[in-house]
């Protein structure tokens, strides 16, 4: 039987972030995390998605049985992915990291068409046949949105039980 994993990039008001993110991120413990470090959090988290998706625009994947943290970097190839902050899986960032990210992530995913086509054809086939555009056309959209109101970020990959 297989799972279904999402990824969820949202905008981050310095409000919510000041109440969920020590919920969310406390400080690391010995035992490493596993794939979806926020998997035992996931009712905190789904407070947090529900207030923070009145913020701006936000972006929303899902796969079966494929993580779609995977499927981008596959679809972006190991370059253009390492130019992304770290740590996608599960992450946050104030509005200063995001805006002295932007220019990175405007690189990543500003393509020309040919390369935009080989990308969304990467994508399909590391997601299994999952046609998930918004990995490839939305995550740039929320980043400018962010930086423009001055909010942060978070981005978590969970497996919902």
């Amino acid at each position: 039987m297989g799972f279904v994993a999402m990824w969820i990039l949202m905008p981050l008001p310095a409000a919510e972030a000041e109440r969920f993110l020590p919920q969310l991120f406390p400080p690391p413990q010995s035992d490493p995390p596993d794939f979806c470090p926020l998997d035992d959090r996931i009712e905190t988290l789904y407070e947090l998605w529900e207030i923070c998706q009145h913020a701006g625009p936000w972006v929303s994947v899902s796969a079966l049985s494929r993580y779609p943290i995977h499927g981008l970097a596959d679809a972006l190839g190991p370059e253009r992915f390492a130019r992304l902050p770290p740590g996608l899986e599960a992450f946050q960032l104030d509005p200063a990291a995001v805006r002295a990210s932007l220019p990175a992530v405007e690189a990543v995913f500003t393509m020309d068409e040919a390369t935009r086509a080989e990308a969304g054809e990467r994508l399909w086939i590391a997601l299994d046949g999952s046609r998930e555009p918004d990995l490839l056309d939305g995550v740039l959209p929320v980043w400018r949105a962010a930086v423009e109101a001055g909010h942060g970020l978070i981005g978590a990959q969970v497996v919902p039980t």
